[in-house]
């Protein structure tokens, strides 16, 4: 079971860890935050929010970030002495950002052939591991949210669930795609009147990875063939049945071809 996450522990800790930070050797950056909430991990209504410059500091090698404002006061005022002073000793927030990266495969969903399929991590909001050690400000832009942050699969994280894919579904290949940051667009653009499946892959019996996954297919954009109840070959054009049944599959993807864009 996931622990609670617990802010007040969370910030803390990074009280605790701007006692170590030695002013001459920290590294710093700027980001543009909510000047209530730093590190973006405070539930502040929208009437409350005044974005400014925050700036943060951390040892090297350390992956804990922390606010100017967390720091002892002698450490605060040193690093904004040197900043003036030694403006070169700031550092890119982006050199910073980690990598995270979309996955993508072609599937057979709900009947459907040769879908397009997107996976994406199911994370818990109250687990630790939600937290990158950087403010999630860092990572979003235009107003989207967490959740488009957390559905984005780390390195090590799309390398995992390319390997189970590749048991379970040999003749799949999945594909691995850079995610560009800060996220200026949900990783999956939905209108209301697109349809899609989602199957939770994590819910295989033979599911092993320790995150869980879900898959999702969107059926109301393309040309795709299903196969029906009666065993024949039917042409689907965004979500709607446009041939009568085929008895080939030949016959039927030659048909489909047919349609799709040259």
């Amino acid at each position: 079971m996931t622990e609670e996450f617990d802010v007040d522990e969370w910030l803390a800790v990074r009280k605790e860890e701007g006692l170590r930070i030695d002013p001459q050797t920290a590294e710093v950056m700027w980001f543009h935050a909510n000047d209530l909430d730093p590190y973006g991990v405070l539930d502040i209504p929208e009437e409350h929010h005044c974005v400014g410059r925050e700036y943060f500091a951390r040892s090297p090698g350390s992956d804990i970030w922390v606010w100017f404002g967390d720091l002892p006061e002698e450490t605060a005022n040193t690093l904004w002495k040197l900043k003036n002073e030694e403006p070169y000793r700031q550092i890119e927030v982006a050199s910073h950002m980690p990598k995270l990266f979309a996955v993508s495969s072609v599937a057979n969903v709900d009947g459907y052939q040769n879908v397009p399929v997107n996976f994406i991590v199911n994370r818990d909001f109250g687990c630790e591991a939600m937290w990158v050690g950087m403010p999630w400000t860092a990572f979003i832009a235009d107003g989207y949210t967490k959740s488009a942050i957390a559905e984005l699969f780390t390195e090590r994280e799309a390398e995992m669930l390319v390997e189970y894919l590749k048991k379970i579904a040999p003749d799949d290949v999945p594909t691995v795609t850079p995610f560009e940051l800060p996220v200026r667009r949900p990783m999956i653009p939905l209108t209301e009147d697109d349809r899609g499946v989602v199957f939770p892959l994590f819910e295989r019996d033979d599911y092993c990875l320790p995150f869980r996954v879900s898959g999702f297919s969107l059926l109301t954009h393309g040309v795709f063939l299903r196969r029906d109840e009666d065993g024949g070959f039917v042409v689907y054009k965004n979500g709607t049945p446009i041939s009568t049944p085929f008895a080939d599959q030949c016959a039927a993807e030659a048909w489909r071809d047919h349609l799709l864009p040259h």
